[in-house]
């Protein structure tokens, strides 16, 4: 549509294009404004969420651009724009970059990248983002050899049956293709437009549908010949969720890593099919495809499509404490261990995800059992030494108290509750697990009101100290709160405690 000159390390970024938002993002820059279309307006699974603002345009629909001039841009990313008056109107707000590669409906994410790089002046991390991710391709095709040559087709299944993708620049065939898949050309020959054509049936060794219309669990039924298609017996027809169908239609330096982990047990489907006559091999009642289990996408739990060597979960979670719980980026984890961010997310799925791992981590090596030498046998005596124990650690690490108080907790965590209500108890036989929880719990929260603020360190002890004069007339009067059910289902009720 045109050629831009882009200012280098622009001032104030906003980003039409996921391609785009997602490796600014990665390469530590999040664009100050997001625009997605109210048809995906949440983020991804596999994006950070980190754009300054995010705003919403019908799907059908084109942009304020009045809007967009209000927040006065220095470079405006557009991705698929619908005439040459659009963008003109674009790029006299601010240089305005429409798609770049192949395709006109979206960025390739290989250009984006290292366009990306380029503006931002860092053009060997984009380098390294890329190989990154082509080493994801490369690890999954040298894990499922099946992959190579196999036929495959991306597309969308509703009611009036199954309309494919035929174009080769489409990016989810490039997605395919970059896998070793071929499209087959006698599907290429049936499309009118060379973009998409409807098969009544088909029979490639791999079928990628984005239900459309018609809810994934309902395809079987409601798809006549569903059941009888040889992907669909083989286990190798992947029925995928908006967020699936979205990183391979749409792909960014973020989503195709998790695209690929979420196809791993599709591809070993796919392996064991060429090991099988065809059709021969039963699908398991809980695998995607089955019409008696959960129809969607899956995450392998048990193989890694990344480059497992490169770094290890337990590192992430130490670079997230060593950088600051409170103030971490997963691309700056990522550099604190030696990767690209793409990489990160072959380990969790969010910065979230790593914020609590790396949370949990603290109470690894937290023992709150006590010393028989010097156990009082009070509960309250207890509950001082735990605070001894935790309060340290809260203040050494800013961030961690929020985890405390809203969760969701890992293993080591409820660990640690279970171990002070088991204390508690044994203090105080008349309670039961869920007054115990109570006593505890209030206790341990009141101890990290004030654990940011050496300078009231005084001030929380006598808060804790109060509270747990209150508690002890109350359970001497038996005037606890009563909880209903297992005290534990109130530690995992939306992973948060009782406040």
């Amino acid at each position: 549509m045109g050629t831009t000159e882009v200012p280098a390390d622009p001032g104030k970024i906003i980003s039409f294009s996921p391609s785009f938002a997602d490796v600014f993002s990665a390469l530590g820059r999040p664009v100050d404004v997001e625009y997605r279309t109210d048809f995906y307006g949440e983020p991804g699974p596999w994006e950070n969420g980190d754009s300054g603002e995010t705003l919403t345009y019908p799907m059908t629909g084109t942009p304020d651009v009045e809007k967009v001039a209000e927040a006065d841009p220095d470079v405006i990313f557009a991705g698929y724009l619908p005439d040459q008056a659009t963008y003109d109107r674009f790029n006299q707000i601010a240089p305005t970059i429409a798609t770049v590669g192949s395709s006109p409906m979206s960025d390739d994410w290989r250009e984006a990248t290292t366009v990306a790089g380029d503006i931002l002046g860092r053009s060997d991390d984009a380098k390294s983002l890329i190989e990154d991710a082509e080493q994801a391709f490369t690890d999954a095709r040298e894990n499922h050899p099946a992959l190579d040559g196999a036929t495959g087709t991306f597309g969308q299944i509703s009611e009036q049956g199954l309309a494919v993708v035929t174009g080769d620049a489409d990016p989810a065939n490039v997605f395919l293709t970059d896998l070793g898949i071929v499209i087959p050309e006698e599907i290429k020959a049936t499309s009118l437009d060379g973009s998409r054509a409807f098969i009544s049936e088909e029979n490639t060794d791999l079928l990628y549908m984005w239900s459309v219309g018609v809810e994934a669990k309902d395809v079987p039924t409601t798809v006549k010949g569903w059941d009888q298609l040889t992907p669909v017996k083989n286990g190798t027809a992947f029925l995928a969720d908006t967020d699936a169908a979205m990183a391979i239609s749409n792909p960014t330096i973020l989503s195709v890593v998790w695209e690929l982990e979420q196809l791993e047990d599709t591809f070993a489907a796919l392996d064991d099919a060429a090991e099988s006559p065809p059709g021969s091999r039963p699908v398991a009642a809980d695998h995607p495809c089955s019409t008696a289990g959960r129809i969607g996408p899956m995450i392998s739990r048990h193989r890694s499509v990344g480059r497992p060597s490169r770094t290890s979960l337990d590192a992430l979670q130490n670079a997230a404490l060593t950088l600051g719980l409170d103030s971490f980026t997963l691309a700056a984890a990522a550099k604190e261990v030696g990767v690209a961010e793409a990489t990160v997310y072959n380990y969790v799925h969010s910065r979230d995800e790593l914020y609590r791992g790396a949370c949990d981590r603290l109470f690894a090596g937290v023992d709150l059992t006590p010393d028989p030498a010097t156990d009082t046998g009070s509960w309250m005596d207890y509950m001082d030494a735990v605070s001894a124990r935790v309060v340290p650690l809260a203040a050494a690490h800013p961030g961690f108290t929020e985890y405390l108080f809203y969760g969701p907790f890992g293993p080591e965590t409820q660990r640690i509750y279970s171990t002070m209500v088991a204390e508690v108890m044994r203090r105080r036989p008349e309670l039961d697990a869920n007054a115990a929880y109570f006593v505890a719990s209030r206790t341990f929260m009141s101890s990290l009101t004030t654990a940011s603020f050496p300078h009231l360190q005084d001030a929380g002890t006598w808060l804790r100290h109060s509270v747990m004069l209150g508690m002890e007339q109350q359970i001497d009067a038996g005037n606890l709160p009563h909880i209903d059910g297992d005290w534990s289902d109130v530690l995992d009720h939306d992973g948060k405690p009782a406040r």
